[in-house]
């Protein structure tokens, strides 16, 4: 909480609105994702068939047959590929990659440029799949067995997920240790939202995976609006930092002093 308040002190008040009020119009979106996947989900459960005879029904029927019909489709699922929602969160990884990449060149952060491949990974991923990919190639490789309800490729996604972490964890830390305030800051709450980003995808899918019936249908929910909520919130911290008056004081300085040392 600390962390987040010194956030805001750090972003000036006309930009601080700007960002909560992006904050809460990509939370509202996700919410009404939410809703429409509530909709599909009863549309799906409960089919209205369209009447035979339009002329000898009545418009209310009518529309309400349309309706059931329009939103079975399986765009509107939280947990379709390329769906409405799934689409949604490609944009704010890439709106996310964009920003990271902008703040590292105006504060010239190896760190914070890291971060921004980190997240590149990520849309790569999200986009075809390549942990569902690499999980089932290394569950056939190493001949990985299920143990205690979980399938042998959600194990291999683990596995994945191991060491694509070590693989990132480690360039981080050394490049953490060495930047700049800035940038340790900027690292400590995408650090923070990416373990609750990890936390939902991985940790409450695994889960997921283990639970049967109407617990499993709400773990799964659970997991996609959290994913999805955490990734509105690195959105808005990635987009605040890049207002912060902190940054805009560093890229200032460094315009007026680099041309003085120069002359």
């Amino acid at each position: 909480m600390k962390e987040f308040n010194a956030l805001l002190k750090s972003v000036r008040f006309d930009v601080s609105r700007e960002a909560n009020i992006l904050l809460l119009l990509l939370i509202l979106t996700d919410i009404v994702f939410i809703v429409l996947n509530v909709i599909y989900y009863f549309s799906t459960r409960f089919p209205i068939s369209v009447p035979a005879s339009p002329e000898e029904t009545s418009l209310v029927v009518q529309t309400v047959s349309f309706l059931a019909v329009f939103f079975s489709n399986e765009s509107f699922s939280i947990a379709y590929d390329l769906g409405f929602a799934e689409s949604f969160q490609y944009i704010k990884e890439f709106w996310i990659v964009c920003l990271l990449l902008n703040i590292s060149k105006r504060d010239k952060s190896f760190l914070l440029l890291l971060w921004a491949i980190l997240f590149t990974f990520l849309v790569l991923d999200d986009s075809i799949g390549l942990h569902e990919i690499s999980g089932l190639y290394l569950s056939q490789i190493f001949a990985i067995e299920p143990m205690f309800g979980v399938r042998s490729r959600d194990i291999g996604e683990l596995l994945f997920a191991a060491a694509v972490g070590l693989f990132f964890f480690f360039p981080l830390v050394t490049s953490y240790l060495k930047g700049d305030e800035f940038a340790k800051r900027v690292s400590r709450f995408l650090g923070v939202l990416l373990f609750a980003l990890v936390l939902f995808g991985v940790g409450v899918d695994v889960i997921h995976q283990m639970a049967e019936g109407r617990l499993a249908q709400l773990l799964g929910l659970i997991e996609d609006f959290g994913e999805m909520i955490v990734m509105s919130l690195i959105v808005w911290t990635a987009f605040s930092f890049y207002f912060s008056k902190e940054l805009e004081s560093k890229v200032f300085i460094r315009h007026t002093v680099e041309p003085d040392r120069k002359d």
